[in-house]
């Protein structure tokens, strides 16, 4: 049995219509980067022969205000989001003959986090960081204080009755585990998107993706992954090579802009002064200074039940000075085609999954190959921390970005993979 072919369809609440047929190529880009919110891209490639998208010909959808529209691509199924987001560029390419259009889509939580935040400057309190995020996009009134703390921003509502939601996913939330308390205070005038990847996001160990667009209730829910202490809470191991996925290329070397052995960091809010230096002399012995500096952060700190606190700028610097403090030999980038894996009889729901955005993102991957010259196969783990995907019609290339395991993921109690004593990460 053949895979499921693609579903791309754009609309808003008043419907989505179905573009596949139309479609020539696509290509998505997809980055998943410590301490950041994620930007996520995708060009479509659209056949326009009969003026359907041309303005002012009558064309079927030359009416349409493309850029008010959310585009969705599927694997197969809603189950296998592969890219979700908003129209913010068109090209015409047309030359009496043939005519294509591109559409360049951006997520949604770029676009809404473009707007200047919404914090109101009457009080002071720390709070969870995945309240302060969502705060951020959705508004935000404290139910301990009776305080209303932020006003949301300007999400786009897609012609909703209802103001936008943004649904931040997260892990860990719960008291058993450690979570980022951050400082709501002098937010100042920053866009939300800025406010998160400089001064927010930085503060622990985590990354952040946005996920997908659901139009199905009163208003817009735009969703997203939040990941903190860089390990997803149910995690599904790809396995690449040997009876795995078949490998098309893989590159290899030293991951020498991974280098950190030093770092400083310094809250940035009300009553807060000086702040924290750590080095790793070891590692600078070996490979000189490696610095990260962090300060304006609003990090607070870190709690979890049975432990004591940690304050941010200690949790910090503590980590960025030892955790990438070695210079390893590991896989870069790796590229599959989508047609191999289904001749090679990958069940097709493992294929979907890896191009799902919710699924196929910091996951971890198996990968075994052998090196030239080498007399066994070679096995690493590593963490899939990006993607680009480009398809047309009968051929679809994967390209992954990888990160080292030992470093970008933490200690899994019985796993197989991220519970390897010696190898994986307690703390």
């Amino acid at each position: 049995m053949s895979y499921s072919n693609y579903i791309v369809e754009f609309g808003d609440y008043s419907g989505f219509t179905d573009i596949t047929d139309r479609v020539q190529g696509l290509s998505t880009k997809q980055n998943c980067v410590v301490g950041e919110m994620a930007t996520m891209r995708c060009t479509l490639t659209v056949l326009n022969n009969d003026g359907a998208f041309t303005p002012g010909i009558g064309g079927t959808y030359s009416s349409v205000d493309l850029f008010s529209q959310a585009v969705r691509i599927n694997k197969g199924s809603s189950s296998y989001p592969v890219f979700h987001g908003l129209i913010e560029d068109i090209r015409f390419q047309d030359d009496g003959t043939n005519s294509t259009v591109e559409l360049e889509c951006v997520d949604a939580l770029t676009v809404g986090g473009r707007s200047p935040n919404g914090f109101l400057e009457t009080v002071t309190a720390v709070r969870p960081d995945y309240t302060l995020i969502a705060g951020l996009y959705n508004g935000y009134t404290d139910p301990f204080l009776a305080v209303k703390f932020m006003d949301p921003c300007g999400m786009p509502t897609l012609g909703g009755g209802s103001t936008p939601e943004v649904a931040i996913d997260t892990f860990p939330t719960a008291a058993d585990k450690p979570i980022n308390y951050l400082a709501l205070e002098g937010l100042g005038d920053a866009s939300v998107k800025d406010l998160l990847n400089n001064q927010i996001m930085p503060c622990f160990l985590g990354v952040a993706w946005p996920t997908t667009i659901d139009t199905s209730g009163a208003s817009a829910v735009y969703d997203a992954k939040l990941v903190n202490q860089l390990t997803r809470e149910t995690q599904t191991t790809f396995e690449f090579g040997g009876t795995g996925i078949p490998i098309q290329s893989l590159e290899v070397g030293f991951r020498v802009d991974l280098l950190y052995n030093s770092a400083t960091a310094e809250q940035d809010y009300l009553g807060t002064t000086g702040g924290i230096t750590k080095q790793n002399s070891s590692s600078i012995d070996k490979y000189g200074v490696r610095h990260f500096n962090m300060t304006t952060m609003k990090g607070y700190e870190i709690r979890q039940t049975g432990m004591p606190d940690i304050s941010a700028e200690e949790y910090f610097t503590q980590n960025y000075s030892t955790r990438f403090a070695d210079v390893r030999y590991a896989p870069i980038r790796m590229t599959v085609l989508l047609e191999a894996a289904e001749a090679a009889g990958i069940a097709e729901a493992t294929m979907h999954s890896l191009m799902s955005i919710d699924d196929g993102l910091w996951q971890p991957a198996e990968i075994t190959y052998r090196p030239t010259g080498a007399a066994a196969d070679v096995t690493e783990i590593c963490v899939i921390a990006g993607r680009r995907i480009n398809a047309v019609p009968g051929r679809t290339t994967i390209t992954l970005d990888l990160l080292p395991a030992a470093d970008y993921q933490s200690f899994v109690l019985d796993s197989t993979v991220l519970g390897v004593l010696n190898q994986n990460r307690l703390g």
